[in-house]
């Protein structure tokens, strides 16, 4: 039971010094950190563009 215990709070100390900044950092971002949109930055870019360029019509 010692051994399920310690081995739980080892996995959860592991899982809580995970790096995670968000895409609008500023301040330098250490090797192999995590970059996750948090504050939904991406939202705007979602869906379907649409482009005029002389005759023709691109769609992206």
């Amino acid at each position: 039971m010692k051994k399920l215990i310690s081995l739980l709070a080892l996995h959860s100390l592991f899982l809580s010094c995970a790096q995670v900044y968000p895409l609008n950092t500023y301040a330098e971002v250490p090797t192999n950190a995590y970059i996750k949109d948090l504050n939904n930055d991406l939202l705007p870019y979602e869906g379907d563009w649409k482009a005029t360029w002389g005759n023709k019509i691109f769609f992206v």
